[in-house]
């Protein structure tokens, strides 16, 4: 994984958890679990990254609780697609009640980073 995709996984990870809810039995792992910056949200996370014809993979389900259901891919451009280009399900990713659909989540990833 090149630093590229680093910074741009570790961004939409942020993101994604950050704008999450906890969701059932999550929520008891939500509340004692003391991720409240990117740093060692992605200490733990980065290690589950993997890599393939070049693109940086992260396949996320809940995230300390909180229902993030999504796979980021970053190509070595630092490119970010989202679940394959299917957009997000309220029911499922709930981050997009912040961001509906996987445009304006890229976008806001992009922005952050820059």
């Amino acid at each position: 994984m090149n630093e590229k995709q680093n910074k741009v996984l570790k961004t939409a990870l942020w993101m994604a958890y950050n704008s999450s809810v906890p969701m059932g039995m999550g929520f008891w792992q939500a509340t004692t679990t003391k991720q409240k910056t990117e740093e060692p949200l992605w200490d733990i996370c980065k290690e589950m990254v993997e890599t393939r014809k070049g693109s940086a993979i992260l396949y996320t389900d809940y995230v300390f609780g909180r229902m993030v259901k999504t796979t980021f891919s970053v190509t070595a451009d630092g490119e970010l697609t989202i679940n394959g280009g299917e957009e997000p399900k309220l029911d499922y990713q709930s981050w997009c009640a912040d961001f509906p659909s996987n445009k304006d989540f890229v976008n806001a990833v992009y922005e952050r980073i820059n």
